[in-house]
């Protein structure tokens, strides 16, 4: 690289209280480190203010061509100086990158100021920001100290809206200390995802010694380079609205209503919404939710034409109407789904009022409860503490021990026992279970309850209480669920900005092998146990989950699930499965949907996949017709029924 670059003096014209300055630099650079078609570049695709700002492959040839680049930055100032020792002040400041503006439509410096000596200065306008900046999540770029001039493009940012606030200089230790401080708000326009800056920056000076230190914190903001580039503004853009917080598509989480952690402004039309949904109903083609809602919409009611932006309005009004009337309340539906029992999660800290009042509405309806402690058994859990606080309060335990934690869980599930649950269910990250001793229990139920446990210990913490849990379902009767494998609120944006279950749980990996020989090498062999698995790994199906529930007699295999809830899910289950464990160390078909609708779609759905995989062991002669009539509707109806002790 050949670099020229030249400075002409600064100028002033002073007018008695007015003074007028300027001062212009220029650089012109000769590159030769380009390279043909891009390909010694790490990331050729990566969007740069210049081709060579991208690192390059080691060992890969380079140079294959040339450019020229020529800067231009004149900059203006303007001062007055006014009663009282303060002065106001203006800046403007441009750059010209090969005759065109360096970023179009955004200043330098465009600003005014307020200053004294003794009070420091106000700064307000468009302005650089110090330090080299760094924009949030999805953007990314590094952090570094930009050089002043930065010509490479990775510089400092431009803001568009700042404050800035300097201080007086400070004898310090024989120094001079300055503290500063920068916020931006970005321009106007923004609906949601609103962006920020913040830069306090504190400068030490002593002779020779110089420090800086530089702090930046920013939301929402938008470089204009990946990689090395510069954070260039805060400034709106409408398409950041709809990305931010979106779903895969490109839908925004607040144009469907969906409530913010902040309580910020979402889309509360629900007819706007529900268009909008129906205008993107071709997104779910091929998907088990395209099956679902077909099925609801067609069985529940009554609608025959395919759902679009055309016909969103028809079903708005046809469903709107059909809720309004006695057949749609949800007894009414329960009834005519003729549906038998259903079972909700609820927390241990849940009062159950709800269920109670069915209970005592004289419904013969039957809709029960199930034991879900996850908010008090996981110390990653927000507010782990106080739900652990507050399940003492309930039961009447100290749990801050760990014999009255225990006693605590057997009181809550007891109450959960006497208002209809026959089950407990646990969705932890892992299938992993402990046999700890109690000095080393207490030891970890301290660490959680101070917050200072970490996450290997947060992992053995839920290990030991699984096993515990089952202990308790031998002395109790309920079933046992274990939900493993969920990386649960991947997405930290969408976590931070709208809080769990949003739709970013992930899939993982899942030993069940290793993780459950503690429990398994305690009460594997019991009788009057049962713990059904569940997983999201379907690798483990036929190596490790068949193999398992094929030789322990209390564990039993749950259906596919959540993201294998589907005809091809369902089916590659009994591929894989029965071939080990058969049939009966399986417990048929039971939904897990929050959708009530679609509970007759879901069980459709698993009856014919079931009865399409016993047609081809009768087709294939492994079984006999007559067989295959008996086994239907076990998988439909009775190995559940059993199994949950319904």
């Amino acid at each position: 690289m050949l670099s020229l670059w030249a400075a002409a003096p600064a100028s002033a014209i002073d007018f008695g209280p007015f003074s007028l300055n300027g001062f212009l630099k220029g650089e012109v650079t000769r590159v030769s480190t380009l390279c043909e078609d891009n390909e010694c570049q790490v990331d050729p695709l990566a969007r740069k203010d210049f081709i060579w700002a991208d690192p390059l492959v080691q060992g890969t040839a380079w140079g294959a061509g040339t450019t020229t680049l020529t800067l231009i930055q004149p900059y203006l100032g303007f001062k007055y100086d006014l009663p009282g020792g303060f002065k106001f002040s203006a800046m403007l400041s441009q750059r010209w990158r090969d005759g065109e503006e360096d970023f179009d439509g955004y200043w330098y410096d465009r600003n005014v100021a307020l200053s004294h000596e003794d009070y420091g200065s106000v700064r307000i306008g468009a302005m650089t920001t110090r330090g080299w900046s760094m924009a949030d999540y999805p953007f990314g770029a590094d952090i570094g100290l930009s050089d002043p001039w930065a010509s490479s493009g990775a510089g400092y940012g431009l803001l568009t809206r700042a404050v800035r606030y300097t201080s007086r200089v400070f004898d310090v230790v024989d120094g001079d200390l300055v503290v500063e401080g920068t916020y931006d708000i970005g321009e106007s326009g923004w609906d949601r995802n609103k962006p920020r800056f913040l830069e306090l920056w504190v400068h030490y000076g002593r002779g020779d010694l110089s420090l800086d230190l530089i702090f930046q914190d920013t939301k929402n903001g938008t470089p204009s380079a990946f990689g090395h580039g510069p954070f260039t503004g805060l400034f709106y853009d409408p398409s950041f609205d709809a990305q931010l917080g979106e779903s895969s598509q490109g839908i925004a989480m607040a144009d469907l209503g969906i409530p913010r952690r902040d309580g910020g402004p979402v889309e509360r039309d629900s007819r706007k919404i529900w268009r909008l949904f129906a205008s993107h109903y071709h997104l779910f083609r091929g998907t088990p939710t395209r099956i679902w809602l077909d099925h609801a919409f067609q069985t529940v009611f009554g609608i025959e034409e395919r759902l679009s932006a055309d016909s969103a309005d028809r079903y708005f009004d046809r469903i709107n109407s059909a809720l309004a009337t006695p057949a749609f309340r949800p007894r009414a539906l329960f009834e005519r789904f003729n549906i038998e029992v259903i079972a909700t999660t609820e927390s241990p800290l849940d009062p159950l009022a709800h269920h109670r009042k069915i209970r005592d509405s004289g419904w013969t309806g039957r809709v029960i409860t199930a034991y879900r402690p996850d908010p008090v058994v996981d110390p990653e859990f927000e507010g782990f503490h106080d739900n652990v606080a507050q399940l003492g309060a309930l039961s009447g335990e100290n749990t801050a021990t760990w014999a009255g934690y225990l006693a605590a869980h057997r009181n809550r599930r007891a109450f959960f026992k006497s208002m209809g649950a026959t089950s407990t269910d646990h969705g932890h990250p892992t299938a992993r279970t402990a046999d700890l001793a109690p000095a080393e229990c207490q030891r970890l139920l301290d660490r959680a309850l101070a917050g200072t446990i970490d996450a290997a210990e947060a992992e053995l913490f839920r290990a030991q209480v699984l096993t515990e849990m089952a202990k308790m379902s031998m002395d109790d009767g309920l079933v046992m669920q274990i939900h493993p494998g969920s990386f649960r609120n991947h997405n930290l944006q969408l976590f931070r900005d709208w809080g769990r279950d949003k739709g970013a749980d992930i899939p993982t990996a899942t030993d069940y092998v290793h993780a459950l020989r503690p429990l398994l090498g305690k009460l594997g062999n019991e009788r009057n146990l049962t713990v059904i698995l569940f997983t999201l790994d379907e690798t483990s199906y036929s190596r490790e989950l068949a193999p398992l529930a094929g030789h322990y007699p209390i564990l039993k295999l749950g259906p596919s699930w959540w993201f294998h809830d589907s005809p091809e899910g369902m089916l590659r289950f009994r591929e894989q499965t029965t071939e080990t464990a058969g049939f009966y160390n399986t417990v048929g078909f039971n939904d897990d949907t929050r959708a009530f609708l679609s509970i007759p779609a879901r069980h459709d759905v698993a009856r014919r996949i079931d009865c399409r995989f016993l047609a081809t062991l009768v087709r294939e002669h492994r079984l006999g017709e007559d067989e295959a009539f008996e086994l239907a509707p076990e998988l439909a109806y009775h190995l559940a029924k059993r199994a949950y002790k319904l």
